[in-house]
């Protein structure tokens, strides 16, 4: 809970509640892939030779979605339910 200057606590809504772990970035898909989240869209990304390198750049979770099946083989369970909870579209 935040608080104001004179003490006075300021109750918790949406505005200033922190996000749920969810959502959080990077997710991990396996062991030569992950999803990273920037300004404009979510990016997903290979590691290849030491560095992660983007694949795909995504606006809309279908999008994403279509990308990891097509791309990135068998991925961890946890990170597909992180990534079907993402919102249709980045905002």
């Amino acid at each position: 809970m935040l608080k104001r200057t004179d003490a006075t606590p300021i109750p918790d809504t949406p505005e200033t509640t922190p996000l749920p772990a969810l959502n959080a970035f990077p997710t991990v898909l396996n062991s030569g892939w992950r999803v990273m989240d920037d300004p404009l869209q979510w990016l997903l990304q290979r590691q290849q030779g030491g560095r992660w390198r983007n694949r795909s750049y995504c606006r809309t979770r279908e999008g994403l979605l279509r990308c990891v099946r097509e791309y990135c083989g068998i991925i961890d369970a946890e990170a597909l339910k992180r990534l079907e909870a993402l919102p249709d579209f980045h905002a």
